[in-house]
């Protein structure tokens, strides 16, 4: 749940062309907007109000069919429905907006790029010195560190996720707020055995307070392991916070 106020032409700005100045009013909006889970699903409301200006609600709702396309549906404060949609592609943007105008159909196009991603959060395994290409897990206090950036906004929440050579996931975290510093793996089985070597995807998502998800992918090797091909891995992870 969101929450905003709005307050417009707080100075009084004004504009003269020939004759009498005018004015701008005070505005005021209140707004509230809601993300279901899943981030499918969002509902806004909003109240107008200001001074020779008529009060009114402006609802609305956008719905995610996948992850670049978003459909949007709504009433303006003259209660005229809207109807829009929005296309992404990795940092390019596309909304088109269609409302009702008392002169006819108003449209809205924009389009905006992105050079970078505020969100942002890399998380990095740390090989030890040689072991550029994958990790060798020979002895009983082998270990694999995942360093974690330190978040720029707010978290509510961050997790990790790693799966086996067959694509099933073997072992989920989950932290409330801040993520750790470091996710410690000791490259051990639950039984405490040593996990039989091959790739292990890697997928870390931090959720900001305000909404927004990153999600972070990678991939670790285990080159060498003196567990025999075909039994089951299962894996343990702590964190540490920082000092």
């Amino acid at each position: 749940m969101r929450l905003s106020l709005d307050l417009q032409n707080v100075n009084a700005p004004s504009i003269q062309l020939i004759g009498d100045r005018d004015f701008f009013p005070l505005r005021g909006n209140v707004g509230a907007a809601f993300r279901f889970p899943g981030d499918r699903f969002v509902l806004s409301l909003e109240y107008h109000s200001g001074v020779n200006r008529n009060l009114g609600v402006a609802a609305g709702g956008e719905l995610a069919l996948v992850k670049s396309l978003k459909l949007r549906a709504g009433i303006d404060d003259q209660s005229l429905p809207t109807v829009g949609f929005g296309l992404s592609h990795r940092h390019f943007n596309f909304d088109y907006a269609l409302a009702n105008h008392p002169e006819g159909a108003l449209h809205r196009f924009s389009a905006s790029v992105r050079f970078g991603n505020l969100f942002r959060l890399k998380v990095q395994p740390v090989y030890g010195q040689g072991e550029s290409k994958g990790i060798v897990a020979e002895n009983a206090n082998d270990q694999l560190v995942f360093r974690v950036e330190t978040p720029k906004f707010p978290v509510e929440w961050s997790k990790m996720t790693i799966s086996g050579p067959d694509g099933a996931a073997v072992f989920k975290i989950y932290h409330a707020g801040m993520p750790s510093a470091t996710l410690i793996w000791d490259l051990k089985d639950t039984f405490g055995r040593p996990v039989r070597e091959g790739s292990y995807q890697y997928e870390f998502q931090v959720k900001y307070r305000r909404g927004d998800v990153w999600t972070e992918t990678g991939e670790v090797t285990i080159l060498q392991s003196s567990l025999r091909e075909g039994e089951p891995v299962r894996m343990q992870l702590k964190g540490n916070s920082p000092e």
